[in-house]
């Protein structure tokens, strides 16, 4: 289970069964979507990875030191996707009493 609101399916859609539609939420969750659009407004990913790698490190810390860039983008990105779930749920409207 994941501790994070993952806003459901980004893209959901109906599927037709028996003349029955149901509401089909697979594939990537609104909160991947979010993630995903924060990486491309990146226009530098690899800033932070660059600044830590030097001519004096062997292939494996290279390999080290992006992995753990890797992560710490990954993380960063899914950060900015939950606050915009979160803004997302905050900022709807609550609903009125009909009448």
């Amino acid at each position: 289970m994941s501790e994070h609101d993952d806003g459901g399916a980004a893209f959901p859609c109906l599927d037709d069964c028996c003349g029955n539609l149901f509401l089909v939420e697979s594939g990537m969750t609104l909160r991947d979507h979010f993630a995903g659009q924060a990486l491309a407004g990146d226009p530098d990913i690899y800033r932070d990875i660059k600044e830590r790698l030097n001519d004096t490190m062997s292939p494996a810390e290279v390999r080290r030191e992006i992995d753990l860039g890797m992560k710490r983008s990954a993380m960063c990105y899914y950060e900015i996707a939950d606050a915009m779930l979160k803004e997302r749920k905050e900022g709807e409207p609550e609903p009125t009493p009909e009448g």
